[in-house]
């Protein structure tokens, strides 16, 4: 089941854009190119946004560890789709 991002209620804007500095910073600090990879990052951010005030069970945690955990995956899931399978095995 695909996830389905809905306009951001006023507080999630609010959320949202008060932490948006985190994009660029993960961007940087995982050496991805903004042009390559922004629009998977932002998502997957904004995704959080809205699972954030969906489920208060979540309050227990900091915004920003969701928010990095959330793009890490998004990130990972991304190379799965995109990149081969990596093989121990050389071809013989």
């Amino acid at each position: 089941m695909k996830a389905r991002l809905c306009p951001l209620s006023p507080m999630e804007r609010e959320v949202a854009e008060r932490n948006a500095y985190m994009i660029p910073r993960f961007l940087a600090a995982n050496r991805l190119p903004a042009d390559d990879w922004y629009d998977v990052v932002v998502f997957r951010y904004l995704l959080t946004v809205k699972n954030w005030f969906a489920r208060p069970e979540l309050y227990r945690y900091e915004f920003s560890t969701l928010a990095w955990q959330g793009m890490c995956s998004a990130v990972s899931n991304e190379r799965k789709k995109t990149e081969p399978p990596y093989s121990d095995c050389q071809p013989g």
